[in-house]
């Protein structure tokens, strides 16, 4: 949600895909990197020349996925992408943030959450039954949609079939 610098940890013994700010419940990490940042209102509007585009964001920051979101209001409100994100309690708690203030946030721009079923359906979030509590390692799959976008309709409706 800023331009500037912050620092990366990374875990022994885990993907560099598990690098994170924060820490948690997990171990000293075995190295850390400086990292530059930006937002994604600054990097990717530029590049969203037509004004119709049809915008899928995918968003796996362990723990950072607040902060992404809060720089990216403009692609929010312009665009209404559809979204696919993870939250992980723990990390989320790490960050500053607990999963209902994102929901909230993103509820604000007329999202509604689905988590995935097996099968490749999905069903809608029920925060109570889904996310699990900050004092785990567990994590929830959330995919968030505008039912007021043809887009949005036609993407749910096909994974409901």
């Amino acid at each position: 949600d800023h331009i500037g610098e912050l620092i990366l940890h990374l875990f022994a013994n885990d993907s560099v895909a598990t690098a994170s700010q924060f820490q948690a419940w997990r171990s000293e990490p075995a190295a850390t990197v400086q990292v530059p940042t930006t937002t994604l209102d600054l990097h990717l509007l530029p590049r969203l020349t037509t004004p119709d585009a049809n915008v899928l964001m995918k968003v796996d920051a362990e723990g950072g996925e607040f902060a992404i979101f809060r720089g990216a209001e403009e692609l929010l409100r312009r665009f209404r992408p559809v979204l696919m994100f993870e939250m992980l309690p723990a990390l989320a708690n790490a960050a500053g943030w607990q999963p209902q203030d994102l929901l909230d946030f993103l509820g604000g721009y007329g999202y509604e959450f689905f988590v995935p079923e097996t099968g490749g359906t999905v069903r809608p979030l029920v925060a109570e039954h889904d996310i699990p509590s900050a004092s785990t390692e567990g994590h929830v799959d959330v995919f968030a949609f505008c039912g007021d976008i043809d887009w949005h309709r036609q993407c749910l409706e096909k994974v409901h079939q």
